[in-house]
This record gives C-alpha cells, sequence and structure tokens, in this order.
C-alpha cells in the first residue's frame, strides 16, 4: 500500500511540474532567467537578499563568505574572518548594513555595504544553530535559536537575548 501511495505522489508531482513548466514558458520567464556562477566550486549559496546599496546580497555556506552581486552581474566575495562559521541567512537591517547568522560559529555577523565584516557577535546559548534572521518591528534582528528551542534578538547595538 505504502508504494501505491508514493506512486501517486511521485505522479501528481510530475504532472505539477508539467503545469508549472508549461505556465513559465507561456509567461516568458525561461527565456528571461540568468544565472550567474560563483567564481570557485563549492561556495554553497544558501540565501539572498536586497541590499540597501541596489545591489544583492548572498551568503556561502561552504564557502565562507558573503558575496554581493548588481543587477547586471557584477559579482564581488568578501571572506567572513571566522573560519569555517557558516555564513546562513542574511538580511538587511535598520541600520542599513546585512546581518547574518553564523552558524556553526554560534554567532550574528555584521558587513557593511563596503564589505567589511564588523563583528561577530556571540549566541549565549552554546551551539544554539541558529538559522534565519528578520529585522523586528521593534528596530532590532530576531534569529532562530533552533537547538534551545527559542527566538533569539539582537539590537544594532550588538545586544543579544534569546
Amino acid at each position: 500500500m505504502l508504494g501505491e501511495a508514493n506512486e501517486m505522489s511521485l505522479k501528481r508531482r510530475k504532472v505539477t511540474v508539467r503545469l508549472l513548466a508549461s505556465v513559465a514558458a507561456q509567461a516568458g520567464t525561461y527565456r528571461d532567467m540568468k544565472e550567474y556562477p560563483l567564481p570557485a566550486s563549492g561556495g554553497a549559496p544558501a540565501f539572498v537578499t536586497a541590499g540597501p546599496d541596489g545591489a544583492l546580497w548572498f551568503t556561502e555556506l561552504a564557502g565562507n563568505k558573503i558575496g554581493r552581486i548588481t543587477l547586471k552581474g557584477a559579482l564581488t566575495e568578501y571572506p567572513v574572518p571566522t573560519p569555517n562559521s557558516g555564513p546562513t541567512c542574511i538580511v538587511m537591517g535598520p541600520d542599513g548594513a546585512l546581518w547574518f547568522t553564523d552558524n556553526t560559529n554560534n554567532a550574528i555577523g555584521r558587513i557593511t555595504t563596503a564589505g567589511v565584516v564588523t563583528a561577530d557577535y556571540p549566541i549565549p546559548t552554546a551551539g544554539s544553530d541558529a538559522v534565519q534572521i528578520a529585522e523586528g518591528p521593534d528596530q532590532a534582528l530576531w534569529f532562530t535559536d533552533g537547538y534551545g528551542n527559542q527566538i533569539g534578538r539582537i539590537t544594532t547595538g550588538g545586544i543579544v537575548t534569546n
């Protein structure tokens, strides 16, 4: 019985993929899509966000870098100073900098639009597994603390609570 259910699920997925492909082709989105390869293989881009400078900023989880790409495709990479920190999610902060989770370093990082990593704020919960980060309505940044089973908060002044 389990085999039949999996087979039906697979058929539904195939139909869904075909339908989406058909809609996308009719809308012309395939011809408008462009991909930009990273300079080095294995960077593992994870999350992307719009920056205050009009560029897109992204994390390279395995590459230990923060990347920036303009709408014309000019790409710049900035190494995160802490080795193997695992930058995961990135968001524009209320202070005009980009803030990111340093997943394996158990910290929240901050990078300016000039590409300078200005801080790496430790999270109080050991091994928190911080992945997601978002700006809150209180002008602070809020992040997930997966292993601590809680939500954390960091101010732009670097005060972390969770």
